[in-house]
């Protein structure tokens, strides 16, 4: 694909360490919007990741650095990447020579033909023609067929695609984020709660406390009962039986009273 430039960049421009948006904003003379380098890339409307700069314009180019803030340079053709440095202004070769130069931690992101909102460049070829070119756009900027009923698209047909996408996207804006603006941040987190959750270790698996049944205390032998004193027993009775005479004796008084008795009473 061919490009056209939208804003063309001013290289006289002199930038100053740490600045690098600054710096990039102030080249192609658009507003300053996001904090950082990395900010301006993840909000990037038209990104083009992994992809080396196009060779008929000047665009900026976005590479990750150690810290949170990444670094942003401007990639000018036949003449190489203009960029900020702890050494004042620098013009490197190419991406590559870039990369080499700052050293390990940077890793080229890619390009884009936008910053902070503002198209630098533009697709030349690319041509909204059918009905179905606004269908695949409104699928990659709203992750469904058609956008908001409230957004006109007779006139898109026959317009540049580039011109149609901003229209599209900062409609987009103005309305809530688009799908894709949002998707990479929801897998990046996604991303780290798996490496924090991977990263935990595994907790051990408790052992169960064995249940320890005491032991009962050995039995308490009762006292032995204390010995009883004897109990005295009542003397043994001896009968003594009466002499014969005695015997016969006495029962011949007995008859004697018997009949005694009788005679008194008249028997």
């Amino acid at each position: 694909m061919t490009y056209t430039q939208l804003k063309q960049p001013d290289l006289n421009v002199i930038g100053q360490e740490g600045l690098c948006l600054a710096y990039v904003t102030e080249v192609f003379g658009v507003p300053n919007f996001y904090p950082s380098a990395i900010n301006a890339w993840q909000n990037a409307q038209l990104p083009h990741a992994n992809e080396q700069p196009p060779t008929d314009v000047s665009v900026p180019v976005f590479l990750s650095y150690n810290g949170p803030f990444g670094h942003v340079a401007v990639s000018v053709p036949g003449k190489g990447v203009y960029s900020t440095s702890a050494l004042g202004d620098e013009i490197f070769s190419d991406v590559a020579h870039l990369v080499s130069w700052m050293g390990e931690g940077m890793t080229y992101l890619g390009w884009s033909e936008d910053v902070n909102k503002v198209k630098v460049v533009q697709g030349v070829t690319d041509m909204i023609t059918t009905a179905n070119d606004l269908k695949y756009l409104y699928l990659g900027v709203y992750a469904q067929d058609t956008p908001d009923a409230t957004l006109a698209t007779d006139g898109f047909i026959g317009q540049d695609l580039g011109d149609v996408t901003m229209k599209v996207l900062d409609y987009a804006n103005k309305n809530g984020f688009a799908y894709w603006q949002v998707k990479p941040k929801l897998e990046k987190q996604i991303a780290d709660l798996q490496a924090e959750l991977a990263a935990k270790p595994t907790p051990p698996t408790p052992t169960p406390t064995p249940v320890v049944v005491p032991t009962p205390p050995p039995a308490v032998a009762s006292p032995p009962a204390p010995a009883s004193d004897p109990v005295a027993l009542p003397p043994a009775v001896v009968t003594v039986s009466p002499p014969e005479r005695l015997v016969v004796h006495h029962q011949s008084l007995l008859l004697d009273i018997i009949a005694w008795i009788k005679s008194v009473l008249h028997l």
